[in-house]
């Protein structure tokens, strides 16, 4: 149990934040400015609040609970707190499609894979890809497409494995000989169309396109 008072909480966390974690007088300064706000945000005080608490996400889980003379700090479910604190908060997508382009070019020249040409002119205009390999005989045109994954398609809600299923299926529409996506995904059919070959699919989370890249590059020529 502890003091119910914002200021009583605020001065304990930026006592910690000083003698703890060690940091100086002007970067406490700069945390405080938003205690009270992270205060009240993690405080239950509302039926709002006791509305959004779900037993399916197991959160949001609110550490202060106020009472009488006192609050109860729930010290035991930090950790879930910390696994549960962003469920809800949305990305912007353009920035983390920017940023998941630009990791993934990265991470293809950390492994030696060679960046070549990735825009190219066609009759139609100007097509580009967001990267392109070139791995023993293949060209490997890439599309880069980061994709929200959310507990409804964790726990395998009909409707949202349908609508990822036809975003997928709407990339191949799009970039008919590119793929991606920065989870690891089901091929929702055997047809032809989401498959490089009978065992290599269109579809490939990150790890497995360097794994087949690396393999490619290495494999020796005929």
């Amino acid at each position: 149990m502890v003091a119910p008072s914002s200021c009583s909480i605020i001065e304990s966390m930026c006592s910690y934040l000083r003698g703890v974690l060690g940091l100086d007088v002007d970067r406490v300064e700069q945390v405080r400015r938003d205690l009270d706000r992270i205060c009240a945000d993690l405080t239950l005080v509302s039926s709002w609040k006791q509305d959004r608490i779900s037993l399916l996400t197991r959160g949001p889980r609110f550490p202060l609970v106020p009472g009488g003379d006192a609050a109860l700090l729930d010290a035991q479910g930090i950790h879930q707190l910390l696994r549960t604190l962003f469920v809800g908060v949305k990305h912007s997508e353009n920035k983390r499609g920017i940023s998941f382009e630009s990791e993934m070019r990265a991470e293809l020249e950390r492994r030696n894979l060679k960046l070549i040409q990735r825009r190219y002119e066609f009759p139609e205009g100007l097509r580009e890809v967001d990267a392109a390999v070139r791995a023993g005989t293949t060209l490997w045109l890439i599309e880069a497409h980061s994709m929200e994954r959310p507990l409804d398609f964790e726990i395998g809600k009909p409707s949202v494995v349908i609508q990822r299923s036809e975003r997928l299926a709407g990339k191949l529409d799009q970039v008919a000989s590119i793929r991606e996506t920065p989870f690891v995904e089901w091929i929702w059919t055997r047809e032809e169309r989401p498959w490089i070959n009978s065992d290599v699919p269109r579809v490939l989370s990150a790890s497995e396109l360097m794994e087949m890249l690396t393999k490619q590059r290495n494999a020796p020529s005929d």
